[in-house]
């Protein structure tokens, strides 16, 4: 058992990597690195409702300034910084116990881009958890999804998706992902 949760984690971490990988791809162009969201005071809840995820009592939403959240968040467990391949500056990991959050830059502030949830200690705002069924994706989370091959559920909202990816029956990936064009 401890193994296959292993084998997850691992195959987890390696798409995450091709996931920041792939920035590399395209050179972003300063008109696609200024944007920002604007958020209402009395809700901290984005005007365009991107995805957020929650922790430790903590609202964390893509696209948002990632500085806020970080310290309600408090001490990272690890830390990892590579040159950004599709902003100017460094992108960064923060790794909390069950998931981690995923920033880049802009004009000199770091953006949440990513919250990737890495084992059962933690679920959606609606439930979901890696382990779970993969029959509780639509229950929880709608119908509402695109797919480009079985199990795999991506729900986009504003400039930003919930990708879920199940095997076997069984959800082995959850993320969140910012859409930065």
């Amino acid at each position: 058992q401890k193994s296959i949760k292993l084998t997850y984690v691992l195959i987890f971490s390696i798409l995450v990597f091709s996931l920041v990988l792939s920035g590399c791809s395209a050179e972003a162009t300063p008109d696609e690195t200024t944007k920002s969201v604007e958020t209402t005071e009395s809700t901290n809840t984005p005007t365009n409702s991107n995805l957020f995820f929650e922790a430790k009592e903590t609202k964390i939403i893509l696209h948002e300034p990632a500085p806020e959240v970080l310290e309600q968040l408090g001490k990272e467990t690890s830390y990892f910084e590579a040159e950004s391949c599709a902003f100017e500056g460094i992108d960064k990991t923060y790794s909390y116990p069950g998931f981690d959050l995923m920033t880049y830059p802009t004009d000199g502030t770091d953006f949440i881009s990513a919250i990737i949830l890495r084992d059962d200690s933690v679920t959606t705002p609606e439930g979901l958890y890696i382990g779970a069924d993969e029959s509780e994706i639509e229950a929880l989370h709608g119908s509402e999804y695109s797919s480009d091959k079985p199990g795999v559920y991506v729900y986009e909202q504003a400039k930003s998706k919930l990708q879920i990816i199940a095997k076997d029956g069984v959800i082995i990936s959850i993320e969140y992902l910012a859409i930065t064009d």
